[in-house]
């Protein structure tokens, strides 16, 4: 196996670390949030794998985030938690690919607000958790299983 260039963010406005959020569905690779040159960012960047080209897609709708978590059912994708300075947050975003739009969820995992998580899907369920918690940085066990 061997890794072929699939272009570059660097040919776009957007430039962040390595602290930013990325998810597949169907053809494309999604990646945004994080953090910038001018600090947290919103943006969101698809990668068209047939066109071979990056396009700016519907920025995320909340505060500028980093440390998310990103994954993706079908053509829905899903951002939780993540830090918004200067605290973790308990949030949890939906972006429509078919729509290209960003909806929050009302449904906010009942832990503590949390960054640097790791996220699963396993069957069609979607687990997170881990992580820590800032102003804190304490690590975290919990573990949460989002239900529909």
């Amino acid at each position: 196996m061997i890794f072929l260039a699939a272009g570059s963010l660097l040919r776009t406005p957007l430039r962040f670390d390595a602290r930013a959020v990325a998810f597949s569905i169907g053809t494309k690779g999604y990646v945004g949030l994080g953090r910038g040159l001018n600090g947290g960012c919103k943006d969101f960047w698809a990668y068209d794998t047939v066109a071979n080209a990056w396009t700016r897609v519907d920025s995320l709708l909340g505060m500028p985030s980093d440390d998310a978590v990103g994954f993706a059912i079908g053509d829905t994708a899903f951002v939780v938690g993540g830090f918004t300075n200067p605290n973790s947050v308990t949030e949890v975003w939906t972006y429509s690919a078919a729509g290209n739009a960003w909806s929050k969820r009302q449904t906010i995992y009942p832990g503590i607000g949390l960054q640097q998580m790791i996220g699963a899907v396993a069957a069609g369920r979607i687990f997170v958790g881990l992580g820590t918690n800032n102003p804190t940085g304490a690590p975290t066990d919990d573990f949460w299983e989002y239900v529909k």
